[in-house]
């Protein structure tokens, strides 16, 4: 039962970011029509929850990223490669950051 919870939960169609983590701000931004002004607030957002939550801002980062490719807003996408390079800095994985460095 177990296992079939943990591979029900893996397909969850809310992805990676479970329902108790979504924040007034989250499902405002969720809310908004695909533009430059919601990758830039998903960017945000992981910046703000980035000392907290630092696997939640990934995902959020993903989907910044993600969204940026769909509506090709590279600048959008470059800053939310920095963020997260900034994180693979801050735990000290220097090849990492500097790959997602070059990406953007």
């Amino acid at each position: 039962m177990k296992q079939f919870f943990l591979i029900w939960l893996s397909l969850y169609p809310g992805g990676q970011i479970c329902l108790a983590q979504r924040t007034p701000d989250f499902v405002n931004i969720e809310k908004m029509k695909d533009d430059s002004a919601k990758v830039n607030r998903w960017n945000e957002l992981a910046e703000k929850t980035l000392a907290n939550n630092p696997t939640l801002a990934i995902d959020i980062l993903g989907k910044a990223v993600e969204l940026a490719e769909k509506i090709k807003y590279p600048f959008g996408g470059s800053v939310a490669c920095g963020i997260r390079a900034s994180m693979f800095i801050y735990e000290m994985k220097l090849d990492s950051a500097k790959l997602l460095v070059d990406k953007g």
